[in-house]
This record gives structure tokens, sequence and C-alpha cells, in this order.
């Protein structure tokens, strides 16, 4: 009896073992597989670090430890009229900036981005402001602006440059809550469109390009005392004040390349703090 119930159980997982042997499901292949990272897209890591207004970390020290002087003198001055300071991080990031970024108390929403080189994402800068008075300081004289439940962003492209790097273009944007019609006229299609993007107004006059290597890290924070600049309205609020964490990362060789499952989940602000500089031809 025990060798008849042997042979039974024998010939019962032979035609599973065969089933196995042969092609898998295509669900359970899209489970197992998944493509790596094109050559050609784009990881960008942002982290906003909210600290109390006054704070001598995000006003002084880490800007003593950045190179400011990357985008020429008439650059530098527009910048600083609007209320905006830029600089990348050299050498190691300071241990101080290195807690704040592992802290989920003083980071806010960090965001990481896969995109086609060349094109570009919106990072938000701040809360809704109600009633929103601006100054944009072109050629040392301001234009006065005022805008209802405004939002402050940064429109960012980035495009892989040969030498490994990637080159991040800036432009400053304010979102309106303005009321206008939903649809907009196609002089292509002769015809009415909808269009969902919210008002804004774009100012390209403020700016900048800056090249990154793989893991450099820049910063974008806002100049003391110049109010109702894009910089002091965008990052600066009553009680607080916030300074953007910048990294971006290019597709690894094949071997090393991660897939789109293992980059879905947000960013670790610890994988951003502890990475050094690190220069590389990359691909």
């Amino acid at each position: 009896m025990s060798y008849a119930r042997g042979m039974l159980c024998l010939c019962l997982l032979l035609p599973g073992c065969a089933w196995f042997e042969g092609p898998r499901p295509q669900w359970l292949q899209v489970l197992k597989t998944s493509p790596p990272l094109d050559a050609n897209l784009v990881q960008i890591d942002a982290h906003l670090i909210e600290r109390p207004l006054g704070d001598p970390f995000l006003d002084v020290e880490v800007w003593k430890q950045t190179d400011q002087m990357l985008t020429t003198i008439q650059r530098r001055e527009t910048l600083e009229l609007n209320g905006l300071r830029v600089g990348q991080v050299v050498g190691m990031a300071p241990g101080k900036l290195q807690d704040l970024l592992q802290s989920p108390r003083w980071v806010l929403d960090p965001r990481r981005r896969i995109i086609p080189s060349g094109e570009k994402v919106s990072q938000i800068l701040g809360p809704v402001l109600r009633d929103c008075p601006l100054a944009v300081y072109q050629d040392k004289k301001p234009i006065e602006y005022r805008f209802p439940e405004a939002k402050f962003f940064l429109d960012i492209q980035a495009s892989l440059t040969a030498d490994g790097g990637t080159l991040l273009k800036f432009v400053p944007k304010v979102e309106t809550g303005e009321s206008v019609l939903p649809y907009k006229a196609s002089s292509e299609e002769g015809t009415w469109k909808l269009d969902l993007e919210k008002p804004c107004k774009l100012l390209p006059e403020l700016g900048w390009e800056v090249t990154l290597q793989p893991n450099e890290i820049l910063l974008v924070g806002a100049t003391p005392r110049r109010t109702n600049s894009f910089g002091n309205q965008a990052l600066v609020g009553d009680e607080v004040q916030r300074l953007l964490v910048i990294r971006t990362m290019r597709a690894p060789p094949e071997e090393n390349a991660p897939t789109f499952e293992d980059l879905a989940r947000p960013p670790s602000p610890a994988s951003l703090a502890i990475h050094s500089p690190v220069r590389s031809t990359g691909r």
C-alpha cells in the first residue's frame, strides 16, 4: 500500500514539474522582470527643508560650504535683487545638512522624478499666499505685481550632457488663482481646446543655468531682507524659511541599472545626505 501511494504521488507531481518547465505566464514575467532605466532618463531628487525664521544654518552657515559663483556676475546680481541665492555644495554635505535631510520633521514632501532628457518638471516652493505683492527686478528696476492665491514654483528643465553631467535650467513661476475661461483657441485646428493648466506668470528674466555631475548637490534659498521679492515670497513665511536641496542622477550602466520598481518609492533623505559628489563620465 505504501509503495502504491508513493507511485501515485510521483505520477501527480511529474505533470506539475513539466508545466513549470514550460513558458511562464506573461503576468508572472512582468512581475519578475522590469525594464531597466533608459540611458536617456534623468532622475531629479528634491527636498524642501523648512526651519524657523532666522535659522543661522539656513541663513549663513550652509552657504559657507557652497560655491555661489555658478553664474555670471550680472546673473548673480539679478538673483540677489530678486531674493534668490544659489550654491553648489563643495565636497561632502555638511553634517548639519545631513541631519536635516534625515529628519521627517524638517523635510517637506520629498520628491523623485524620472523624466526624459530635455523635459521639465515643476517644483513647488511654498504654500498659497492669499494676496501677494511681488516686485520683479530686471535691469535693476522693479516691476510691481499683485497676485491673488499665489503659489510659487521653479520650472526645471534637465538635459544630459556629453561629459556625464546634467544641465539644469531654472525658470521661476507664479501660479495664480485668477478666474479664466478653461478653453484656449487653437490656431492649428481652428477650434477651441480645453486647457486644464492654471493661469501663471513665467519669469524667464530671473532664470539661471547650472550643470551638475552625478550626486552633486545644489541649494536654492532666499536672500534675507528682500521684502516682496520672488525669493522672499516663495521661501520665507511669517515664522519659517525654506531651503530647496536638489540632486540629479542619470541612468547607470545596464548591469547595475535599477528598475522602475526600485525607484517608485519616495527618495530617502538619508541617501541624498550621505552621498558626496562623485565625478563620473556616465554613459
